[in-house]
């Protein structure tokens, strides 16, 4: 077929090749033979089929490979191959180039598969179900490619059954056009560049889709083997179509005779492929020499995944003959190691002879049995060893006499005992028991009656009761003959299971320094018990009661964990222990800051750090002691006293103070006063001054005027309202409250300065003569002081007192007396 137009991309690709290599010269090319569909397995000779080929597919969702194969062609530059098929059945998913026969300068350019790829035109056709590969020379003339393969085409099953067509088109035109566009499914060629010679394109009729299968068959069909010897045989798995996948192989032997032959398979399985067709296994048939004569089938069965085969499993019978030997006896016992009472199976073997047999048994105690089987059963009556034989005869008179074993009876199982530990259990914890026997034969199995309604097997065997009590525990002992006895009951007394642990500690506000005694208690469990400390500092401890003390002042979380005889272990809720800071000073003060003799002195003592409550023992420096806190001390006699005061806290811990001077002055022993003026008058001030002899100061003073009022200070002022005796005192009190009263003193009032007076001489002046003025006075404290106004602007003083007028006149003239006092009272006025 000439083709002048081709799909643009197939000719993009052509030019840019073209002009890559510079090629300029057209070249006609011809392709001369067939294009053909063909079923693997294919190699790059393999030609096109001279029968319709079948592919193996499957069921929905397997693939299978077609083969795209040429058979003769001539030069040519390039051409394409189109395939289409029924998407409905099958879908193409890959082409392969694995196997092809192209090479440089031809090479597949273009693989458009299903309308994705290179070089695809939907216009042109290329959609599902298509498979359009482009072939171009890169030289522009190349020798024609030999027959072979150009590719394959990956097909996954769409729906289809055993022999579904695939529905390839099927052709052969010489002119015209590829049926790209056409709804007919098919394969076509094009020449790329045209030629004088037609192209032929050809596809097999009947190609269809067929379940795979696979036969089995072996190297040796019949296998004769003497007894204790073996032979193989190759079994061969050759696939019809291939491509089904694991075919797994095993095999059996029939009839299955005591110490029979055994078959195995070298190699259990292997795969179909598409280009693997067969794969052989080794089957090895063994015997032993004891291997009855006779005819044996061994059976090897293949299977194949149901989904790619049309049949799942098949299987191959190999006939295998052991021929039967010379006459000959053995037997064996069971059980290997009897007891007494116990019953004695005896079973013989015979290899060779003819059948049927007859057995005559010895038993070695004087006894004997016929059998017409090969087994026999006995009991022996007391423990010893004991020697044993048969003999067998066979159909033919044949007779052969067994080697003699030797048959050791053990003494019967007569008693069964247990320990069990720990010997005081607990609640939830595991307790193992241990069986022992008297006499019987091992193995021996132990079946348990735990006194809880459970029960329990083996020895030892481990047990935990879910609750305190006492339980009554059996156990039963059966031997390898199965003779069995069962143990007195034993109790087993179960405390009730650790569930707590706590502690307390003291003293119960410890300080730094000071040991803490810890001690724990627990809850239920079983004793002795261990005790594990983290005492919350870092440091741990063991033991009940432990002792711990702390470097630092703080607040430390302490636990403790309980750890029982039966390895119960349980831990405390913790606790805070706070610890003060150590006790590191003590001081003291006292009251009055100076006391005297004979007045209570008050010590109150102060603590850095430590833990009330504090004791105090006081050395107050006069040989005297003193207990308490404050404390209260008397000092008989003045002077410096050294005053120290140990304390002691809640938790022993002393220290004492440095010691302090107390300085006691002399006891307030007397009180005194004077006052002024010391004759003093009714109406004028009286000044009362109080002296006090030993005491400590400040002084209060407290007066009693003897005229009923009283006052207090010093000095005092007090006035009397009228004049008189009055018996006056004055109590002192010191700064410690120490009082004492002066003697009584009288003080004598005199009346009040109340009138002045005077009289003069001449009583008829004259001018330039003295005048005598005299003056008098009632009541008031002498001596007077008299002062004069002579009326004539002329003063004076005395008494009495002379003026002398220097003019004749009348003149108003007064006189004011003063007393000792100071009281004052002027004259009335008289003319001269």
């Amino acid at each position: 077929m000439f083709r002048k137009i081709v799909l643009p991309s197939l000719l993009v690709i052509v030019a840019l090749f073209a002009i890559s290599l510079g090629a300029t010269t057209p070249v006609h090319g011809q392709l001369v033979g067939v294009v053909c569909i063909a079923a693997p397995p294919v190699t790059t000779t393999s030609g096109c089929p001279s029968t319709p080929a079948n592919v193996a597919g499957g069921a929905a969702g397997t693939k299978f490979v077609v083969a795209i194969n040429i058979q003769g062609s001539d030069a040519l530059n390039g051409f394409r191959i189109f395939v289409k098929t029924d998407n409905t059945i099958i879908n193409p998913v890959k082409a392969d180039t694995n196997n092809t026969i192209l090479a440089a300068p031809l090479l597949i350019l273009a693989n458009c598969i299903n309308g994705a790829g290179t070089g695809c035109s939907l216009s042109a056709g290329d959609g599902p179900g298509v498979v359009d590969v482009g072939v171009v020379s890169l030289t522009g003339l190349t020798s024609p490619p030999t027959t072979g393969n150009l590719f394959e085409i990956v097909y996954q099953v769409v729906t289809a059954t055993n022999g579904t067509p695939i529905n390839f088109l099927t052709s052969s035109t010489t002119s015209g056009t590829c049926p790209q566009g056409s709804s007919v499914p098919g394969v076509c060629v094009t020449i790329t560049n045209g030629g004088s010679q037609p192209n032929v394109e050809t596809a097999q009729t009947g190609i269809a889709i067929n379940l795979a299968s696979f036969a089995l068959s072996a190297t040796s069909g019949n296998l004769t083997i003497t007894a204790g010897s073996s032979k193989t045989s190759t079994v061969t798995v050759s696939s019809v179509l291939s491509g089904i996948g694991t075919v797994t192989l095993s095999s059996a032997v029939t009839p299955v005779k005591t110490n029979g032959p055994t078959a195995t398979l070298g190699t259990l399985s292997g795969t179909l492929s598409n280009r693997v067709t067969s794969f052989t296994s080794l089957l090895t048939v063994s015997t032993v020499a004891a291997t009855p004569g006779g005819n044996y089938n061994v059976t090897v069965t293949g299977v194949c995944p149901t989904s790619g085969c049309s049949v799942t499993t098949r299987n191959l019978i190999i006939p295998v003959v052991i021929p039967a030997g010379a006459l000959t006896v053995d037997f064996a016992s069971s059980p290997a190691t009897p007891e007494v009472g116990s019953t004695v199976t005896f079973t013989a073997t015979t290899v060779g002879g003819s059948s049927p047999f007859s057995y005559l048994w010895t038993f070695g105690d004087g006894t004997t049995a016929t059998t017409t089987t090969n087994t026999a059963t006995h009991s022996y009556t007391t423990a010893s060893t004991f020697s044993a034989t048969v003999q067998v005869t066979d159909s033919l008179s044949h007779v052969a006499t067994s080697p003699a074993h030797n048959v050791v009876v053990a003494a019967r199982l007569t008693a069964a005992a247990f320990t069990f530990t720990p010997a005081s259990p607990e609640a939830g914890s595991p307790v193992q028991f241990t069986a022992t026997t008297t006499g019987g034969v091992a193995p021996f199995t132990f079946s348990w009656s735990f006194g809880d309604a459970t029960t329990g097997t083996g020895s030892p065997v481990s047990h935990s009761y879910s609750a305190a009590g006492t339980f009554s525990v059996t156990v039963t002992a059966t031997d390898a003959n199965s003779v069995s006895a069962t143990s007195p009951a034993q109790n087993v007394v179960v405390a009730a299971r650790l569930t707590a642990a706590a502690f307390t500690f003291t003293p119960t506000t410890p300080e730094v320094g000071v040991p803490v005694q810890f001690t724990a208690t627990t809850t239920g469990g079983v004793g002795p018990f261990t005790f594990s400390w983290n005492f919350g500092d870092t440091t741990t401890g063991t033991g009940s009661p432990v002792s711990h003390s702390y470097t630092a002042a703080g607040t430390f979380s302490v636990t403790v964990t309980a750890t029982d005889a039966n390895g119960v272990a349980v831990t405390s809720p913790a606790q805070n222990v706070v610890v003060a800071a150590r006790l590191s000073a003590a001081a003291f003060t006292f009251t009055p800051s100076s006391p005297e003799a004979g007045v209570n002195v008050q010590f109150t003592a102060t603590t850095t750090g430590g833990v009330g409550p504090f004791t105090f023992s006081w050395n107050f420096g006069d040989t005297a002691t003193g207990t308490g806190n404050p404390v209260s001390h008397s000092y008989t006699a003045a002077g410096t006293f050294s005053v120290t005061v140990t304390a002691t806290d809640a938790n022993g811990v002393s220290v004492t103070s440095p010691a302090g001077n107390v300085i006691v002055a002399p006891r307030l022993s007397a009180a005194a006063f004077t006052f002024t003026p010391s004759t003093p008058e009714a109406g004028s001030p009286v000044q009362f001054t109080a002296s006090t002899t030993g005491g400590v100061g400040p002084f209060t003073f407290s007066w009693s005027f003897g005229d009923t009022t009283t006052g207090t200070g010093s000095p005092v002022s007090h006035s009397y309202a009228a004049a008189g005796t009055f018996s006056v005192s004055v109590t002192a009190t010191d700064a410690n409250g120490v009082s004492v009263t002066s003697p009584a003193q009288n003080v004598v009032v005199a009346a009040r300065l109340s009138a002045a007076a005077f009289t003069f001489t001449p009583a008829t002046p004259e001018a330039g003569l003295a005048v005598s003025f005299t003056a008098t006075t009632t009541g008031g404290v002498g001596p007077f002081t008299f002062s004069w106004n002579f009326g004539d602007t002329t003063t004076g003083t005395g008494n009495p007192a002379s003026h002398s007028y220097s003019a004749a006149g009348t003149f108003s003239v007064t006189v004011t007396a003063t007393d000792s006092n100071g009281v004052s009272v002027t004259s009335p006025a008289q003319s001269v």
